[in-house]
């Protein structure tokens, strides 16, 4: 949203689910350290939330990019898919992979959402334009949003 705006976009962001990276890491195997270098970590693409995820993971373990191999592999199931053949030595994964990752026994490396990163990982974004015109139609969506959001949470 950020680089749309200062190319002159109009948006907006209104509210967020998450505000922490709610990736998992899982490796195939226990390794000590957790990433060993030389590992081969799959992302989704390149400058993606898997791939910041990385960066922000990579410093925190003493470790620098140029330490691992990091492939494009797509979404969580192909991530997970690609674990599971053998292709990855670790892979950042959302559910449902997480519990699917957890079942077939690979390893947890680090749990990215009690990391401390503050980040946006979810938003609801509209116009600054349509947000101006449409304000008591914007604040009702709001709060049935938060309702909501509630709900799921109890």
């Amino acid at each position: 949203m950020v680089p749309a705006n200062v190319a002159g976009a109009d948006l907006k962001l209104v509210a967020s689910t998450s505000n922490v990276l709610p990736f998992v890491i899982f490796a195939k195997q226990k390794n000590d350290p957790p990433i060993p270098k030389g590992a081969k970590i799959g992302i989704s693409t390149f400058g993606s939330e898997t791939d910041i995820a990385i960066s922000l993971l990579l410093p925190k373990l003493g470790m620098k990019r140029e330490d691992i191999e990091i492939t494009q592999v797509g979404g969580t199931a192909q991530r997970l898919a690609a674990l599971i053949a053998g292709r990855l030595d670790l892979a950042p994964l959302l559910e449902p992979s997480i519990s699917q990752a957890r079942a077939r026994g690979f390893h947890p490396v680090v749990d990215l959402s009690t990391s401390g990163d503050a980040w946006v990982f979810d938003s609801v974004v509209i116009t600054k334009t349509w947000a101006d015109a449409n304000r008591d139609t914007l604040l009702r969506f709001l709060r049935g949003y938060i309702e909501e959001i509630g709900r799921a949470h109890v």
